[in-house]
């Protein structure tokens, strides 16, 4: 498939669904601190793809990807402690480190489009 925009990416659009469910789930409480912090992170990484596709440089998209992928860590990260001090339930954790992580691995597999491509490009250039 022809990648023709940032929302043709599979994982912008499961990123772009993770801050969705972030929002949903996280941003109607009072409390707006810690889960201000993962809706931010959370908002990040399909913001990030974006930027990096727009870019129209594969190295610099690359490393947008990278950052897309960082700020996935970080929404884990923020989920996790928002669970251990009693900030979300158990089963809001669960549903969404599952999508984050899913995001994650997407964001990796396109990286690794790239890399494979420098590794084939390079080889082929010490064949020439």
């Amino acid at each position: 498939m022809l990648i023709k925009d940032f929302t043709d990416i599979l994982a912008w659009q499961k990123a772009q669904s993770l801050a969705v469910s972030v929002i949903t789930m996280l941003g109607k409480n009072d409390d707006i601190t810690l889960k201000y912090e993962i809706i931010k992170a959370a908002l990040s990484v399909p913001s990030a793809i974006a930027a990096g596709f727009e870019r129209r440089s594969q190295g610099e998209f690359k490393e947008f990807l990278y950052l897309a992928k960082a700020k996935a860590s970080e929404v884990r990260t923020l989920l996790l402690v928002a669970k251990d001090i009693q900030e979300i339930d158990q089963s809001t954790c669960d549903d969404l480190m599952s999508q984050v992580e899913d995001v994650s691995k997407l964001t990796y597999g396109f990286i690794k489009t790239f890399i494979d491509k420098d590794k084939k490009k390079k080889t082929t250039e010490a064949v020439a």
